[in-house]
């Protein structure tokens, strides 16, 4: 059981951070369509974004646990505001899985003023964390909308009402190095011996207002990854919304003094 929840982890975090867009020797307009929300992504200083995923899992390590394939539901909404100027960057992400036979599960976490600040599991914990750092994790919440090209392998864009919607395929083999590359400057691939993951049938949408901006990106993706022999298979079909991209997103902090140094909670541990 252990093992399966740190592969669930690993595999629903590694899902978050990979990126989705990139253009190759595609139609004109779709070209065209694509450098202009990328340049109005650019020069967005905050976002306010909603994640929304059906996720299916299967495989040895949920048998090994004593579990069926399950369904669940996973969402996040992430604000960011001072994309464009760390000293004053503030951050909040607030998740919840749903599965239908175990509940909810719900954490936030928040980032002010060279503090990290975490909700979760009726803990509430903070620990120090430098600008450098904060800065690249906030880059990544946001990868999904930018990535090297050379990755799709075709593209083309339809009306959607007033809207654009500019659809795409990605190449599983190139996408797999690049994957492994962003892995690895995390350090999720050092983590564990055995460590190896697969990403494949990659498809998605982005969908553009009149204005030019992305309001939603849609994926649709197939995750494996083995770790110590085990296995686990994630489908994945959701979308990423921006809600009032161009506008400024006040984020929500916490109130420091409810929260524990997690130095003093693990000597507290220690103790025990």
């Amino acid at each position: 059981m252990r093992l399966m929840k740190r592969m669930l982890a690993v595999l629903l975090g590694a899902s978050l951070l990979c990126p989705m867009t990139a253009y190759a020797d595609q139609p004109e307009e779709a070209q065209a369509l694509y450098q202009q929300v990328e340049a109005s992504m650019d020069a967005l200083t905050d976002m306010n974004l909603f994640y929304d995923f059906n996720v299916n899992l299967s495989g040895s390590a949920l048998e090994e646990a004593g579990l069926s394939p399950m369904d669940m539901r996973m969402e996040m909404n992430i604000k960011m505001n001072h994309l464009q100027d760390p000293q004053q960057l503030r951050y909040m992400s607030y998740s919840r899985i749903t599965m239908p036979e175990a509940g909810e599960v719900v954490s936030a976490s928040y980032y002010a003023d060279g503090y990290v600040y975490v909700d979760s599991a009726g803990q509430k914990l903070k620990y120090p964390m430098d600008i450098g750092t904060m800065a690249e994790q906030a880059a990544a919440s946001a990868v999904a909308f930018s990535a090297p090209e050379d990755l799709i392998s075709d593209m083309n864009v339809w009306d959607e009402g007033e809207n654009k919607v500019l659809g795409y395929t990605i190449n599983d083999t190139r996408m797999n190095e690049y994957m492994n590359m962003v892995l690895g400057s995390v350090g999720l691939t050092g983590m564990y011996e055995g460590f190896e993951m697969n990403l494949s049938n990659i498809s998605g949408e982005y969908v553009i207002n009149p204005q030019g901006q992305c309001i939603k990106m849609r994926i649709k993706m197939n995750m494996d990854m083995t770790m110590d022999g085990q296995t686990i298979a994630m489908t994945l079909d959701g979308d990423i919304g921006i809600a009032d991209p161009g506008q400024p997103v006040d984020v929500p902090m916490p109130n420091p003094a409810e929260y524990t140094e997690l130095s003093d909670a693990l000597a507290q541990m220690t103790q025990q």
